[in-house]
């Protein structure tokens, strides 16, 4: 039993340190990839991001950055496909669906430029119309990205919004509603720690019992968030080191 247990840790380990070597490689190499797409030397940048990628399959940067260099490289469907794989990895990121939707925009005006010097009276009406179809597809496409990042960013922002209420409602012993504000806030975005922070403080300054059996709770969430103000809140009001 004993031999086993040893053996386990030992593969534990293995696996570690090989899954620490490989996070290395794709660091070195996607480092090396924006050190030479910040000096220009894009078929060397396209290297390193092809082996950081073949590395880690799943790195959203490396394929953003990729994507850069197909667009550079005037590579547009290479560089909406590269897009695409980080957009499914970070879809949140509004930075990579500017990138598609660029791209997109720039693929439209391809197929614009095709339509324009192939439209003479001697050219086939059917390509001509297939290549007016794909450039209005890829114009709406671009439309959709960009759309789809302003609403990201609003709700990015919303978020804040909702916070300052929050804070403001608290100021003025609006407990109840600076509750709604913060909740909003949360929402829009889980990860803010500072939301459920004050949150919790409306709770505990809410009349009603049950709600400030909440407040516990959210600064949990905080702390769970990173935040050590809310540690030291746990620590002061409940006497818990959390």
């Amino acid at each position: 039993m004993k031999i086993k247990t040893i053996l386990f840790f030992f593969f534990c380990i293995l696996i570690n340190c090989s899954q620490n070597v490989i996070a290395q490689k794709t660091f070195n190499c996607y480092n090396n990839g924006l050190e030479n797409y910040s000096k220009g030397n894009y078929e060397l940048a396209l290297s390193d991001f092809n082996s950081a990628i073949r590395i880690n399959p799943d790195h959203s940067d490396a394929y953003y950055y990729r994507g850069l260099v197909y667009s550079v490289q005037k590579k547009f469907d290479l560089a909406i496909s590269d897009y695409t794989n980080a957009i499914k990895y970070n879809n949140s990121n509004t930075r990579i669906l500017y990138a598609r939707s660029l791209a997109f925009l720039e693929y439209a005006q391809f197929y614009d430029s095709i339509c324009k010097t192939k439209f003479n009276p001697n050219a086939k009406y059917k390509e001509f119309k297939k290549n007016v179809q794909i450039r209005k597809k890829y114009e709406k496409l671009s439309e959709q990205d960009l759309k789809e990042a302003i609403e990201i960013n609003k709700k990015q922002n919303l978020y804040l919004e909702f916070y300052k209420k929050g804070k403001d409602f608290l100021d003025q012993d609006k407990f109840e509603l600076a509750i709604d504000a913060y909740t909003s806030s949360i929402k829009l975005n889980p990860n803010y720690a500072e939301a459920y922070i004050y949150r919790g403080f409306a709770y505990g300054y809410s009349d009603k019992k049950k709600k400030k059996e909440y407040r516990l709770s959210d600064w949990k969430k905080a702390a769970d968030l990173g935040s050590k103000e809310a540690k030291s809140l746990i620590k002061k009001f409940y006497q818990i080191d959390y």
